[in-house]
């Protein structure tokens, strides 16, 4: 039976496993395969030479350059690298081919680091410059190492900071649920979703994201008192500064405090936020755009609403990385129906609601706003509303929460099935399309569609090949234990989930501290 006195013992246990899988796909994924890595790294390398914001636009180093002419890369983005070859032209090479050109991605010489690119930027930091101050002194440190160990090495320091959001999302789930083993099941969702995964695993903000949404829903909760007001005001200007995508988020703690005839606190916590990012948000509004006639109006009538709905939900559930492998249909569809019940589930307890509820389901309603708003600046400019869904995952322990709220009002003993569904969801599409893919072992067909790789065929070749373009640290050995762990971490994810899932059901720990 479940003793409330080992929940942190527990909260650790869920800290190591996200640990683990997260470092395996910090590992295991190729060279560039994160959303816009060498973007992030062309904006890291010009703070680190001194510049005070990351440029609009990163300059693409001579080194970069190189390796995206070696490394293989997404198939969406070689067209924007001259001689660049995608994933499956590079399994088509000759072995000797293969390995000439993994020595020489090893060998880049560090110089070219500080030496222009002959290919523009085709990366725009539309993100905040927050992680890139933070991230400024570890790259400084790693400045004589080679490209891919300053890469890799990037990638495991932003999975232990996605870390520090475990606890402080159960901290979260504990305060909404009231109820330590249901906060721990939502711990371990959170810690078991695929793309939270392969997000915090890449060079990007992601994970300062992540851990500045979950700290401030946290605070968000306790806003009425001044303190607290106070630490929501400054998490908020944070917010601000990693991701614009909390933009709207204000407007959440306006009417919040409004509705409990708090101005006063509304002012001091919006007002702070100001302070910290207002300058920004007035820097990057002065910044030169697109020129467009279109209004707003006109481009609402030119998206294909539906479409850019699927890709979005889509690109939440399971993207695959930089090269969109995307899971069959029916994936995408159960997984849907596991939101509608949910949904479900919060709507026959909406009566009931109390406001930690109501203040998680404004922050998501806040940030879908500010991502459809992108969406429509985007047609404005010409472009397509095909908002990414992985931006939402900066809200992960939130959703995690609402989550197991809403299955809990479905049926009490019901609430570790998102754990289940996350876990066996993150098993099936890193074994049978993820590193197959990478692997070489599966490839695009003539039609444009990827086959699913039967997991009869599975050998450790997979190892060996992934181990290409890596640093000396990381060989097949190496990626064999990490797998073990990954694979031990999430099977004990979904066992605490149900461990804790039947624990929550007789209400055994009722009190929160």
């Amino acid at each position: 039976m479940f003793n409330p006195s080992d929940r942190w013992r527990v909260v650790g246990a869920i800290c190591l496993c996200f640990f683990a899988r997260g470092l395996f796909y910090a590992c295991a994924t190729p060279l560039w395969e994160g959303f816009d890595e060498h973007g992030s790294v062309a904006a890291l390398e010009a703070v680190a030479s001194g510049a005070a914001l990351p440029p609009a636009h990163p300059p693409i180093s001579r080194e970069i350059e190189s390796s995206l002419r070696l490394a293989p890369l997404p198939r969406g983005f070689v067209g924007f690298v001259p001689a660049a070859i995608s994933h499956d032209e590079f399994w088509g090479l000759s072995e000797s081919a293969r390995e000439r050109r993994a020595a020489a991605l090893r060998d880049l010489p560090t110089a070219w680091r500080s030496e222009p690119g002959g290919i523009p930027p085709v990366y725009s930091t539309r993100r905040g410059p927050l992680y890139y101050w933070l991230l400024r002194p570890f790259y400084e440190l790693a400045g004589s190492m080679s490209l891919l160990n300053r890469v890799f090495l990037l990638r495991v320091a932003n999975v232990l900071m996605a870390t520090l959001a475990i606890p402080l999302g159960y901290l979260l789930a504990r305060s909404v649920l009231e109820n330590h083993a249901a906060g721990l099941c939502a711990a371990a969702a959170l810690a078991a979703m695929p793309e939270v995964a392969m997000n915090v695993a890449h060079v990007g903000p992601e994970p300062v994201s992540l851990l500045l949404g979950t700290a401030l829903a946290l605070a968000a909760l306790r806003v009425e008192e001044t303190v607290h007001a106070v630490w929501c005001g400054l998490l908020l200007g944070f917010a601000l500064l990693a991701e614009p995508h909390f933009v709207v988020v204000p407007a959440v703690f306006v009417m919040a405090l409004g509705l409990a005839r708090r101005w006063k606190l509304a002012l001091v916590t919006v007002g702070i936020a100001g302070l910290l990012a207002g300058w920004w948000y007035a820097f990057d509004w002065a910044q030169p755009a697109a020129k467009t006639t279109m209004g707003v109006f006109g481009a609402i009538g030119k998206v294909e609403w539906i479409r850019a709905a699927d890709f979005t939900w889509n690109t939440l559930v399971w993207s695959g990385n930089g090269s969109f492998l995307g899971l069959r249909s029916w994936v995408y569809r159960l997984m849907l129906l596991m939101l509608l019940a949910a949904v479900f589930g919060l709507s026959r307890t909406g009566r009931r609601w109390k406001p930690p509820v109501w203040i998680l389901v404004g922050f998501h309603v806040a940030v879908m706003a500010a991502l459809a708003w992108e969406g429509l600046e985007d047609v404005r400019t010409g472009g397509l509303a095909v908002t990414p869904g992985w931006y939402l995952c900066c809200l992960a322990a939130a959703g995690a929460c609402l989550a197991v709220y809403g299955f809990r009002g479905v049926l009490p003993g019901s609430i570790a099935i998102p754990a289940f569904a996350f876990g066996s969801l993150d098993l099936y599409g890193l074994h049978v399309v993820l590193m197959p893919y990478y692997a070489g072992l599966i490839t695009y067909s003539a039609t444009g569609r990827l086959a699913a790789f039967p997991l009869g065929r599975w050998s450790y070749i997979v190892f060996d090949r992934l181990a290409i373009d890596k640093p000396w640290w990381i060989n097949s050995t190496v990626l064999s234990g990490l797998w073990a762990a990954y694979t031990v971490g999430t099977f004990t994810l979904i066992g605490i989930a149900v461990w804790t899932g039947r624990a929550a059901r007789v209400d055994v720990c009722r009190s929160t501290d």
